[in-house]
């Protein structure tokens, strides 16, 4: 019993000596057997609910973690995670591949571009995009519609900026000239240290942006919206506009007169780069000095026109020693001997014909068309040296490329193209026949519309009929060339197969218009009754007849009704053709040709 009692004691004596402590958490029982590893648990532990106990609102202001916890597992985890990196890496596979084929796309296209707009190789990269875009817009071939001149202005604009930056790679080496108090306004160069390629591309872009500029005389520009499309003036808000166009929605509100500029400077100021500059040939400033005549022409300046054409016509026969004998310089006659007739000669002497021609004055175009078509008669037998060793050339036979050499050539850049004739030889082979069409289809329509005498009428129709077929065979011969130029495909051919081009869009453009002028003859011929006999007989043969052949004078009415329909159905023919080429992308699409009399 003392055992008993001291073993009590001594318990009570221990519970009194240890210090209190809390009793120990326990772990609250998982309602699931899923073990602890497989779960995502929140910081605490579950609580201990009561049955359909219903939750507070504080449960859901952790952003919905608690819930989202009990729901997502970790095979969960992982397939989102597995699948976010996945999404992740198609999207920037697909990014990558897009930007390849889009990188692939524009370098095929600026490549065929490339090949179609040959740039100079001393120009910056982004100076030969903005060329070859410049050129591309303005190039009508194919579209079936005109170019889009307030896109085609600033773009050429564009490139010209660039080549005159002085001091950088483009305008490296350009000098800033002193102009006269008449060309103030007008930036003059000596590119003389420029190299040949440099130049000839410079030109291009000059000449363009003067094509430019003529077509948007009279449209501006908002200086307030940067990118904005140039506007023409009727659409302005402003004092001397007080009833102004609507604008399409799309293009936003009409400009005010007080933000506006004009989009281009005049054509003058382009062309004068080229006229007065240093480091030009005398080829291209003679293209430039006509393409000011023709603007002031068109714009009713004619003597301003005039005395621009006969600068040109003395500027072309500067070249010759004695050049008071190769042409009349009051009447603009060609008088020179047949083997001193060149290029420039020829071009200046039948500008100044068509300029006397639009503005009526016959008598003294038809003295010039006939100088100059008696010249080109008279020359058929010379050929310029160089297409001499052409012509020599293309008639050795030479081995087709392969499909080795073609893709070679796709991946090879190809030279720039060598420089053109300079216009002061002997009149070049491969455009006599065309340009023999052109000055016959000029006397053709000048003698009938002059004619006072059915038999002058009858002479116009001979003459245009003529230069109709010359201008048709001419244009198959040179198509033919071309075909078998580029199945070749050495330098040399594709060079010849570049100047075919041109010559048959230039046949062909005269060949529509003669067709056109002789269905307008016929159709007159047609309406008109047949004369008296008696004055018929009384009727004495024209002094052009010694071309034109005999008289036909004696046609009835259904003879011409005949031709007439004849005519119709080759001029249908032939715009179909035209069509095609046009859609297929082959030549004779271009803008060169025949300009037509007022």
């Amino acid at each position: 019993m003392l055992q008993t009692s001291f073993q009590k004691s001594t318990r009570i004596k221990q519970s009194i000596t240890v210090p209190l402590q809390f009793p120990k958490h326990r772990n609250s029982r998982p309602f699931a057997q899923r073990t602890r590893l497989l779960l995502l648990p929140p910081a605490t532990p579950r609580p201990q609910l009561p049955f359909l106990y219903a939750p507070s609102r504080g449960s859901y202001t952790l952003n919905g973690k608690f819930q989202l916890s009990r729901l997502i597992s970790t095979e969960t985890q992982r397939t989102i995670r597995d699948t976010t990196y996945g999404g992740i890496k198609v999207y920037l596979v697909l990014t990558f591949a897009t930007v390849c084929l889009f990188s692939v796309v524009v370098g095929v296209s600026q490549e065929r571009l490339e090949r179609t707009y040959p740039t100079p190789d001393g120009w910056r990269f982004f100076t030969r995009w903005a060329y070859r875009v410049a050129a591309a817009l303005e190039d009508d071939e194919g579209k079936g519609s005109p170019p889009d001149w307030p896109q085609v202005g600033p773009a050429w604009r564009e490139c010209l900026n660039r080549l005159e930056e002085i001091g950088k790679t483009d305008g490296q080496g350009l000098e800033r000239m002193n102009a006269s108090l008449e060309l103030e306004d007008v930036p003059l160069w000596d590119a003389t240290k420029k190299s040949e390629d440099w130049r000839r591309g410079y030109f291009e872009v000059v000449m363009g942006c003067g094509r430019a500029a003529e077509h948007l005389q009279g449209w501006f520009k908002d200086e307030t919206r940067p990118g904005s499309r140039p506007v023409p003036a009727d659409v302005i808000v402003g004092p001397s506009n007080l009833d102004p166009r609507p604008l399409p929605p799309e293009q936003g509100p009409a400009p005010r007169e007080e933000h506006c500029k004009p989009v281009m400077e005049a054509p003058d100021v382009f062309y004068h780069r080229i006229i007065n500059s240093k480091g030009f040939s005398r080829r291209q400033r003679l293209q430039a000095i006509l393409a000011l005549a023709d603007f002031l022409d068109y714009q009713g300046n004619q003597w301003d026109a005039e005395r621009y054409y006969r600068d040109g016509l003395d500027l072309a026969s500067s070249a010759f020693s004695e050049p008071e004998k190769m042409v009349d310089r009051n009447l603009g006659v060609i008088k020179g001997e047949a083997s001193a007739v060149s290029d420039n000669v020829l071009l200046a002497s039948t500008a100044l014909a068509v300029h006397y021609a639009r503005n009526a004055d016959t008598t003294q175009a038809l003295p010039i068309f006939l100088s100059a078509l008696r010249a080109i008669r008279e020359c058929n037998s010379l050929r310029d040296s160089a297409v001499l060793a052409l012509d020599s050339a293309s008639t050795i036979p030479v081995k087709p490329r392969s499909w080795v050499d073609n893709m070679i050539d796709l991946v090879k850049d190809r030279p720039y193209p060598p420089p053109p004739p300079s216009g002061d030889e002997p009149l070049r082979a491969s455009s006599e026949s065309c340009l023999e069409a052109t000055l016959l289809a000029y006397v053709g329509e000048i003698l009938f519309a002059t004619s006072k005498t059915n038999h002058d009428r009858v002479s116009g129709i001979a003459w245009t009929k003529d230069a109709a077929d010359l201008a048709e065979s001419k244009a198959g011969q040179i198509s033919r060339e071309q075909a078998r130029n580029e199945r070749l495909g050495s330098p040399q051919q594709r060079f010849l197969a570049s100047r075919s081009h041109n010559d048959i869009e230039a046949c062909q453009q005269c060949l529509e218009t003669a067709l056109t002028n002789l269905q307008t003859m016929l159709s007159q011929m047609t309406q008109k009754e047949v004369e008296p006999a008696s004055q018929r007989e009384s009727q004495t043969r024209s002094w052009f007849s010694w071309l034109s052949g005999n008289s036909r004078s004696e046609i009835s009415p259904e003879r011409w009704e005949e031709e007439l329909a004849d005519v119709n159905v080759r001029l249908e023919k032939f715009r179909e053709e035209r069509i095609h080429q046009m859609m297929t992308g082959q030549a004779g699409g271009g803008r060169a040709g025949l300009p037509r009399l007022r």
